[in-house]
């Protein structure tokens, strides 16, 4: 089903949709193991993202509390692609295409006007997967920055970027609270995919 869109990706189009529905392509594709394609609509997301200027939502203040709440929408885009970025760079190899600039793009409000008492498990949640990726963003940026063949200064900072997520899952209890009896299903699955780090071998 999902090779009958050739020609939506290479449309020109630039919407908020066209960002949405390629970046949940891109994670549809991955899940059915069709890398390949996933690879196609990844990048067609990143492409809107830049388009549209979502890499750099943050660097003029919103006007108003309802164009705040409106960016909101775009940071979880954009830090869902870049999550989705570092995936393809750490396990397939394929190159950074949307790189985290300080001062672009804020993480996330924990709250917002539509919901002003966020659950722990949801700013747990949140908080950890941006740290995560952050963490992971500082990794891959360090060691593209290295010389040629210097492995050692690589694994030593894989290394320091693993550890640092293992202190995260230490610092916020997810393994306490994927195993509680109260904890659905659902939610194991999510708490097990945030504790599954990466292994040190990053390059």
């Amino acid at each position: 089903m999902l090779e009958s869109v050739p020609a939506w990706l290479e449309s020109p189009g630039d919407t908020n949709m066209d960002v949405h529905i390629a970046a949940l392509s891109a994670w549809t594709a991955l899940t059915a193991h069709d890398y390949q394609l996933a690879w196609k609509f990844h990048c067609k997301s990143c492409q809107h993202i830049k388009s549209i200027g979502i890499d750099r939502l943050d660097t003029v203040p919103a006007k108003s509390f309802e164009e705040e709440s409106e960016r909101d929408v775009g940071r979880y885009t954009y830090w869902y692609v870049v999550s989705i970025d570092t995936f393809f760079r750490l396990f397939y190899g394929k190159p950074t295409v949307l790189r985290w600039s300080p001062n672009k793009v804020r993480p996330p409000l924990l709250f917002r006007p539509d919901n002003m008492h966020p659950s722990a498990l949801h700013v747990s949640i949140s908080v950890v997967w941006v740290r995560y990726t952050l963490l992971t963003v500082e990794a891959i940026g360090y060691i593209d920055e290295l010389p040629p063949h210097d492995r050692n200064s690589c694994v030593q900072k894989a290394d320091e970027a693993c550890s640092q997520m293992e202190d995260l899952i230490s610092e916020w209890r997810l393994e306490e609270v994927m195993n509680g009896k109260e904890t659905t299903d659902d939610v194991r699955c999510l708490l097990a995919d945030h504790i599954s780090t990466p292994s040190p071998e990053m390059s």
